[in-house]
């Protein structure tokens, strides 16, 4: 008797893992009487270390969650990057500039097991998505050697960031209180520090851009900063990811961590 057999196949698939690797809550600092957490996204392979990037997220002091924008970084983790994405505290919890400093400390944690999660240790960015993140993280790059905005002794874990990204920085407002009380601003920090060129992603036109306004883009140091307009009516959530952007973004990561 003939047996017919169902037609098989031999599949060409790839032999190397492909997704990233997920670490969530990963206890970062202890602050406020409260432990403060991170999620961590790894390149799947183990190639080497890879460039860093510490993502926070928020528009007004406050945390986005986090796992919105699981999907888009972890494409972008699959080109070559880690991607740290940080809980701050909250206002409510603790006033500005508190968010800067957990950021700091993110920081140091971060570098402090590089080699655990394959991240070059002297290879790492800084990413806010909202106005208050991108303020806040703009605001780390410039003051890491500044005690006042560390919790932990920044002449014994010094830090240099390569570069800063924003995405919808468009008020100083919510800072000015402090600011005023303090008698200090970003402005005086910017002009102090050599600060590396940095990417922007302006939500409305040209006429709402913050730093443009400010004659801060004429600064020496932002010769090669890059600036993006788009249109206001689009929200900052996880939609606004699209593939161009990230390609925008993936481009100009890639243009900084070029070893010379």
């Amino acid at each position: 008797e003939r047996i017919n057999f169902m037609p098989s196949f031999t599949l060409n698939e790839p032999t190397l893992l492909q997704n990233p690797r997920l670490h969530l809550n990963l206890p970062y600092a202890f602050k406020s009487e409260r432990a403060l957490r991170l999620h961590l996204i790894e390149p799947a392979t183990s190639k080497g270390h890879y460039p860093l990037i510490i993502f926070s997220a928020g528009t007004n002091f406050t945390n986005d969650d986090l796992s919105h924008y699981f999907y888009p970084l972890m494409q972008l983790a699959q080109q070559g990057f880690v991607i740290a994405l940080v809980e701050v505290r909250p206002k409510d919890v603790a006033p500005f500039p508190a968010q800067t400093s957990d950021l700091l400390s993110a920081s140091r944690y971060l570098l402090g097991h590089a080699y655990q999660y394959q991240i070059d240790p002297y290879r790492y960015f800084l990413w806010g998505h909202g106005a208050s993140a991108s303020y806040s993280s703009l605001l780390a790059s410039l003051t890491a050697t500044n005690q006042a905005f560390n919790d932990e002794d920044c002449r014994m874990q010094a830090l240099n960031y390569q570069a800063c990204i924003c995405f919808g920085l468009t008020s100083l407002k919510p800072t000015s209180s402090y600011f005023a009380n303090q008698s200090a601003d970003l402005f005086s920090y910017w002009g102090k520090r050599d600060l590396k060129d940095n990417l922007y992603i302006q939500v409305g036109s040209e006429a709402d851009n913050l730093f443009l306004n400010l004659g801060l883009l004429a600064h020496p140091s932002q010769k090669e900063s890059l600036v993006y307009y788009t249109p206001a009516k689009k929200a900052l959530d996880d939609s606004f990811f699209s593939p161009y952007l990230i390609n925008i973004v993936q481009n100009f990561l890639k243009q900084k961590v070029k070893k010379k």
